[in-house]
């Protein structure tokens, strides 16, 4: 990559680090107090090829090698900026991920809470068929749910025991074949601030989904929080006329009041 973000005047500094020891490393260079964006390069000097760029002033670096030299390089975020000061580079390794570090290791959730563990999780990049544009999510882990009776189901971090900003995704099936079906990062109505809510209305009983549980963004390391799973209050019926099949009959002039608030799309084009 060159200099920090592409830039130059970055006022940037390197190390040449070798791990003692294979696995997945969390780097933190908050403690300067500035904006500042870490690089991790293969090699030890300055024919090194770049490997990861991390905003995050704590991020976890994935996949280090024992016995193998990284290029470390520390610098402002802007190439204007002239902020510098003293700091440290805090290298800790990761304990080992958990068991249903991947969309194949699922594990099975049940309704009510779910304590989970993510500290040491990778990142999977999973997002499933038809995810669309969703963001790259951070550290993450994976669980199975059978719905046991039809009708809405809330998922939520929202309890208060996860100190982390979360992002939750489901999906319709129960391996990395599954497909998208819900996404949400902050529901700061429901819940406290960066927890995630999901409900789903409508799901049959015996569907399986499969939930996704992660850090927002990536590079952030996951954490300890919880999964809670609840059964929902549906929302109300559309109106009478909510499609072009039952329209409301109406003749002459006047004012025909109406309400959309729980009216659906009909695609009627």
């Amino acid at each position: 990559l060159g200099a920090v973000n592409d830039g130059a005047g970055n006022l940037d500094i390197f190390f040449a680090w070798t791990p003692a020891a294979s696995g997945n490393y969390t780097m933190d260079v908050s403690l300067e107090g500035v904006d500042l964006e870490t690089n991790v390069h293969l090699g030890g000097d300055c024919t090194a090829t770049c490997l990861i760029e991390s905003d995050p002033q704590t991020f976890t670096f994935a996949g280090a090698v024992s016995g193998t030299t990284y290029l470390v390089q520390i610098g402002n975020w802007s190439a204007t900026s002239t902020a510098a000061g003293a700091g440290a580079l805090g290298i800790t390794l990761n304990p080992p991920p958990p068991a249903n570090d991947d969309c194949s290791t699922a594990i099975p959730a049940s309704v009510g809470v779910n304590p989970f563990d993510t500290t040491g999780a990778t990142e999977s990049g999973f997002l499933g068929a038809g995810s669309g544009a969703a963001p790259t999510l951070g550290a993450d882990a994976f669980y199975t749910f059978t719905v046991p009776s039809a009708g809405s189901w809330v998922f939520d971090t929202c309890s208060g025991a996860t100190a982390f900003d979360t992002e939750l995704v489901i999906y319709s099936g129960s391996d990395c074949l599954a497909t998208f079906l819900a996404q949400n990062d902050d529901d700061n109505t429901l819940c406290t601030a960066n927890q995630s809510r999901i409900q789903l209305n409508g799901l049959l009983g015996g569907e399986m989904l499969l939930i996704q549980v992660a850090h927002f963004a990536t590079g952030n390391p996951g954490g300890v929080g919880d999964l809670n799973i609840s059964m929902g209050t549906p929302p109300p019926p559309p109106p009478s006329n909510d499609t072009c099949a039952t329209p409301d009959v109406i003749a002459g002039v006047g004012s025909f009041a109406y309400d959309r608030t729980f009216a659906l799309s009909s695609g009627f084009d």
